[in-house]
């Protein structure tokens, strides 16, 4: 868990101090890994002087997540110049998934720690219930 929120600060940060332009995926780059083939997105976009970039996304995914011709978000950090996609998924999915699991080992635990306490004989949950009415 404290691994996404420190992600989650990190990229919010990312964005904070970036320019934002609109971008197009030129060409899908397909590369080779032991896993198989997949595609990195080429993207053009205009900087804030109205320059024209391009930028190669550092990953690749199977089947491409996104189709040439589609129009994009991106941000540029001003001082590093780096260039990401700015989607909600493409910045957050990975955080959005390490808090949701931390979190839910989190409640396991909890729930397991309070379960012992709660539910030993002697405990309050014992003393209210009430006996079982005797078979005849």
């Amino acid at each position: 868990m404290c691994i996404g929120a420190w992600l989650a600060w990190r990229e919010a940060k990312f964005l904070r101090e970036s320019d934002f332009a609109a971008g197009r995926v030129v060409e899908l780059v397909k590369s080779f890994s032991s896993k198989g083939a997949a595609y990195r997105p080429k993207i053009i976009y205009r900087t804030a002087t109205g320059e024209k970039a391009e930028f190669l996304r550092s990953y690749g995914t199977n089947p491409a997540g996104l189709a040439v011709g589609e129009t994009v978000l991106v941000a540029i950090h001003r001082a590093e110049g780096t260039v990401k996609i700015a989607s909600f998924g493409h910045r957050f999915g990975v955080v959005l998934v390490l808090l949701l699991i931390g979190g839910s080992c989190l409640m396991m635990r909890l729930g397991l720690t309070l379960g012992r306490e709660y539910f030993k004989p002697g405990s309050a949950i014992f003393r209210l219930a009430r006996p079982l009415p005797a078979e005849k």
